[in-house]
């Protein structure tokens, strides 16, 4: 694990109670996300770590990732992150797709996160926001889709804000989140025993 990815294994080791189960870079055919909280009735929230600094990258005007030093471009952690969610409901889990199309209220028992270790909430909002202001869709985007958190957001009201707003605290149990639902996700994130 990086640097970033023990802060945060730690921080939820000490901070989430028994009825959360924490995955840590799962295998999931192929996409390895760096974790995954997962709680019975609620939901499960897939967290990408990067211990990137972001002196050393910026985004060019379609808000592509690129690195200063040789202008290269980099995947988008929060399209990363989203790629996983999509894959989740696409080629993972079984029938969560279908439960979808239904009812488009099943897309949000899996919500995404992107921990920056080496950021502030602040810098964050420099980086990302800020600079988008003007553009609405954008702002929505980040709104409904991908929180972000900085190494300052790892204390409890921070982080239990979070919880709330992506519906994994102790006030809301998910209708959408079905005990048939959470042993399929169960089966697919558990390790195998040789693994």
């Amino acid at each position: 694990p990086e640097a970033g990815e023990l802060y945060l294994l730690d921080y939820l080791k000490s901070n989430l109670n028994d009825s959360f189960e924490v995955f840590f870079n799962p295998f999931l055919n192929g996409d390895r996300p760096d974790i995954i909280i997962m709680r019975k009735g609620y939901g499960i929230m897939i967290i990408e770590v990067k211990d990137w600094k972001f002196a050393n990258y910026y985004l060019d005007d379609r808000r592509k990732w690129r690195l200063k030093q040789n202008h290269a471009y980099l995947k988008s952690p929060l399209d990363q992150v989203l790629q996983y969610k999509e894959n989740i409901y696409n080629l993972h889990i079984e029938n969560l797709l279908e439960k979808k199309i239904k009812n488009f209220k099943y897309w949000t028992i899996v919500c995404c996160a992107v921990y920056f270790h080496n950021e502030t909430e602040s810098s964050i909002k420099e980086f990302l926001v800020t600079p988008y202001e003007q553009d609405r869709k954008y702002l929505d985007f980040l709104k409904h889709n991908v929180d972000y958190l900085g190494r300052d957001n790892l204390n409890k009201i921070d982080f239990n804000k979070l919880l709330r707003k992506r519906y994994l605290d102790v006030d809301h149990t998910s209708f959408f989140f079905s005990n048939e639902l959470y042993d399929s996700f169960k089966r697919f994130l558990k390790p195998t025993q040789h693994t």
